[in-house]
């Protein structure tokens, strides 16, 4: 630096052969070689040594020749020989490529360069002195407001393999893919730009930008690093070294932009971008008091408008072959070190047409399968745009990157049908089983039992009571509070055969929900028995199930013609079960008959329901699961154990009872599951379950370590299910046989249930592609009928798309290569505990109005508690 001028002065050195001061900056190495595998070797090093360099002693030049098998006696070169010429990146960049061959060439035929004896040729140092005399204060303005309020810690969410590697312990491998697209391809976009006067550049740019957004689930803010160089002016052509500043380019996208408006748009930021891309990096950055490498640098973009091939054909060293080695030398199949999470090099040969593209990606992050899935996913849009020219007019958020393959996949979601029996009310279906098998054992608890044709008296002498003494119609409510009972069984079957809806209440709840819970439904009684008969006042009227059903033991007729004339079909309401509402007052969604039977239809038809199963009732009342058991046992004419009050939480009851009935099939929630098996280890029982058929889990996400260990309990030819559903699309809507041969570590939760469809859409509801993240729309027989008087809530989860209805879950889940769903989580405030959703907004409301001076709530955890 001139101190007097404050400018840099350029100084070049000139190496001597007796020069000891400066023998270090230039490095001229010989080797010998042998086989290709030695020079492969050699070239390596060569590439990715980083040791070799030190800018800060102006180390940035190596020349390493390679003979091949001896040194040269005469100092000449050989046709077999290598000479490889290295530089520091800070020394050149890919534009300086040309420049260097020429000077090459010229040296060679020469031997001196004609830029030595000509002063008015612009220096490395006059650029330097240009930029430092630039004014920097609009560029600044521009750059901080081009920035504000960008996220830089934010990566873009590519679909990553793996993630959250740290850099320093990452191998820095990367992975490369190249496409051409083609001459027809090529000219389509030639005569886009053309017709559209627009930049090459800003028509790539655009295309590219539509893809992050695709590739990023609809992220609309998205910036990364562009590499713009200097070398494209004319005065700079004739020196090398390093003119590329990398600079953000932020592009906030509109998902209703057709492309041609966002081609626009582009070009206009692009523009504005270049314009004032003189301003450092490190200058950007501190504007905006960014402490960490921002995630934008990790990717990058690149375009040229000339191909290095020629460059390299122009140059002729006699018959010496000129290759350049950042193109074809790999490291065990990969490319080598690149500290770049994704980027994307574009080359257009203004001359040819040429189109090109190279995508570079971290091995730490990507697969390679996935890095070549993403360029022909790439390839695939740019086929949409250039080769059906209404794509242009659409909103690019209506743009597909989905590749043939993956439609069939989502097709297998949609595409559910099968043939089942009529469709039938469900009390309708009991009485045929009873008809059939009349004295097989329907119900069992404890001591207790009931053949088909017991049970169907009790029901229908039950039945006509809640008509003649309680004037029960179809359409009504009927809420049940009972314990697990047989007495259940009849009460939720009679109020069927009325044509009534059922509603199970928990003896477990508090009294104010339970009084909620019957003025939501407006049920004008509840049904109750001995151990749940004083858990009401007196505002709400009960009916003591036990007596009645007592009575029926000595009336032995029952007029039947009452009952036939009970207008109930397929569309009626069978049951309604409460979930948690976001207000503060649970929402009951109701279910109808059809969605029931249509339901076990399907769980018969895949095998997990039989009607030679001795099914174990477990799920508590507040679970739809308990009215799968209760309902499904009967009406497909198995056999239905209950357990007594709360002999699901009595491990050792509950292993005996498993044992003793020779129970073939259960649903139960993963935790219980856990805890009865770590029983049986303890107690060194291992024969407990050995008789179960099919066992399903639901409710919670069921581990690999947890089915290892079920297997090691049940039969060998036990079935092992995953299913999941939520309550307003009747029991389950995907099933999944787990096989933990193939699932070691995630097990998903399977494909649609027959007559189901399964969509998994982004925020525009476009589908996603394989390995994306998305919300879970469900469509077929199990959709609900809707919240019991909230059509403002039945409204907003309740979508038609197309001509078919489907239930918005708010579940978040992806779509593997192999066609199954996994889960993800909720994309609300919504949890789980112990299977039961919550509403995180119900419970601060309740928190919120049990005091006026309650404004707020902490709950601080510490370490495990």
């Amino acid at each position: 630096l001139d101190v007097e001028t404050n400018n840099p002065i350029q100084e070049v050195t000139v190496r001597s052969e007796n020069d000891a001061q400066n023998s270090h900056v230039f490095a001229l190495i010989e080797s010998i070689f042998e086989t290709d595998e030695e020079l492969n070797t050699i070239v390596n090093d060569e590439r990715n040594n980083t040791e070799y360099f030190d800018s800060s002693r102006s180390l940035v030049l190596r020349c390493h020749l390679v003979y091949h098998k001896k040194v040269s006696q005469n100092d000449m070169i050989r046709g077999d020989d290598t000479l490889i010429f290295n530089f520091h990146q800070a020394a050149f960049d890919i534009d300086a490529m040309e420049v260097f061959l020429c000077n090459l060439a010229e040296a060679y035929t020469a031997s001196k360069l004609s830029v030595e004896e000509n002063n008015s040729i612009v220096q490395n140092v006059d650029f330097s002195v240009t930029k430092r005399q630039m004014a920097m204060n609009v560029a600044s303005t521009f750059w901080f407001e081009c920035l504000k309020q960008y996220d830089f810690d934010r990566p873009l969410q590519l679909p990553f393999d793996r993630r959250c590697i740290i850099k320093i312990h990452r191998t820095q491998l990367n992975t490369s893919t190249y496409f051409d697209v083609g001459e027809t391809l090529a000219q389509a976009f030639l005569n886009y730009a053309t017709t559209n006067h627009v930049l090459p550049i800003h028509l790539v740019l655009a295309c590219y930008f539509a893809f992050l957004f695709k590739m990023t689930n609809g992220e609309c803010d998205l910036c990364i690093r562009m590499n713009t160089s200097d070398h494209c002016r004319a005065k700079l052509w004739s020196l090398t070294g390093n003119f590329i500043n990398p600079i953000p380019l932020r592009c906030q996208i509109d998902p209703y932009y057709s492309f041609n408006q966002l081609v626009e748009y582009i070009s206009q930021i692009v523009s504005q971008t270049l314009e004032y891309s003189y301003f450092p990096l490190e200058h950007i950055l501190a504007q905006h008091q960014i402490t960490a490498t921002p995630a934008f640098l990790s990717n990058c973009f690149t375009f040229r408008s000339t191909s290095i091939e020629d460059n390299l054909s122009k140059v002729t060293l006699d018959d010496a072959t000129i290759v350049n080695m950042s193109n074809t030398i790999e490291i065990d199949g990969y490319d080598a070190v690149n500290t770049l999470d994704f980027s994307i090099s574009v080359r257009h040969n203004p001359t040819s047409g040429k189109l090109s593209f190279s995508i570079h990606a971290a091995l730490d992050l990507f697969d390679e399968i996935t890095v070549n899935k993403i360029a022909q996913r790439f390839h695939f849009m740019l086929d949409q745009i250039f080769f059906k020219w209404d794509q242009c007019r659409q909103p690019i958020y209506e743009f597909s990157v989905m590749l043939p393959a993956e439609v069939s996949l989502i097709e297998s979601l949609i595409d559910t049908h099968i043939s089942t029996p009529p469709v039938r009310c469900l009390h309708y279906e009991f009485v045929q089983q009873m008809s059939e098998h009349s004295q097989k054992l329907s119900v069992e608890l404890d001591e207790q039992s009931l053949t088909y044709g017991e049970l169907c008296h009790h029901i229908q002498y039950f039945a006509l009571y809640l008509i003649n003494s309680y004037a029960v119609k179809p359409g009504d409510i009927v809420c049940q509070c009972v314990e697990r009972s047989v007495s259940m069984v009849i009460g939720i079957v009679s109020i069927h055969m009325v044509g009534a809806a059922y509603c199970g209440l928990s003896p477990h709840s508090p009294q104010q929900r339970l009084h909620t819970l019957v003025k939501e439904t407006e049920s004008r009684f509840v049904l109750v028995h001995s151990m749940t008969q004083n858990l009401f006042n007196d505002d709400v009227t009960t009916l003591d199930m036990d007596t009645i059903i007592n009575a029926s033991n000595i009336v032995h007729d029952v007029d039947l013609d009452q009952l036939s004339k009970v207008a109930v079909m397929t569309e009626n309401i069978a049951y309604v079960i409460f979930t948690s509402g976001s207000t503060g007052i649970p929402k009951a969604g109701k279910l109808r008959h059809r969605n029931l039977i249509e339901c076990i239809h399907t769980l018969i038809h895949t095998g997990i329901f039989s009607k030679n199963d001795v099914i174990i009732q477990i799920a508590h009342c507040s679970f739809d699961a308990h009215f799968l058991d209760i309902v499904g046992a009967i009406v497909i004419g198995g056999t239905l154990v209950m357990l007594h009050p709360k002999g699901n939480m009595d491990l050792a009851y509950l292993a005996r009872i498993l044992k003793e009935k020779q129970i073939s099939y259960f649903l139960i929630v993963p935790s219980l599951i856990n805890s009865l098996l770590n029983f049986l280890k303890e107690n060194n029982d291992i024969s407990v379950i050995k008789s179960l058929r099919s066992v399903c889990s639901g409710g919670e996400a069921i581990t690999t370590q947890l089915v290892s260990l079920l297997r090691s309990y049940v039969h060998e030819n036990c079935l092992i299910w995953n299913l999941y559903g939520p309550s307003e699309i009747t029991i389950c809507c995907t099933y999944h046989m787990v096989d933990v041969t193939y699932e070691k570590s995630n097990i998903p939760i399977g494909r649609s249930l027959p007559k189901y469809q399964c969509l998994v859409v982004n925020e525009m509801l476009q589908p996603v592609i394989v390995g994306q993240e998305g919300e879970l729309f469900v469509g077929g027989v199990g959709v609900f009928a809707g919240y019991l008087g909230r059509d403002d809530l039945t409204a907003k989860v309740v979508i038609e798309i197309g001509d078919e209805v489907f239930y918005r879950t708010g579940d978040l889940v992806r779509l593997d290569s192999r066609g199954f769903l996994h889960y993800i989580g909720r994309k609300d405030h919504q949890v789980k505990l112990r299977g039961q959703r919550i509403e995180l907004g119900e419970i601060e409301q309740c928190i919120l109005q049990s005091s006026s001076k309650i404004t707020a709530c902490v709950v601080t955890k510490y370490d495990n508690e």
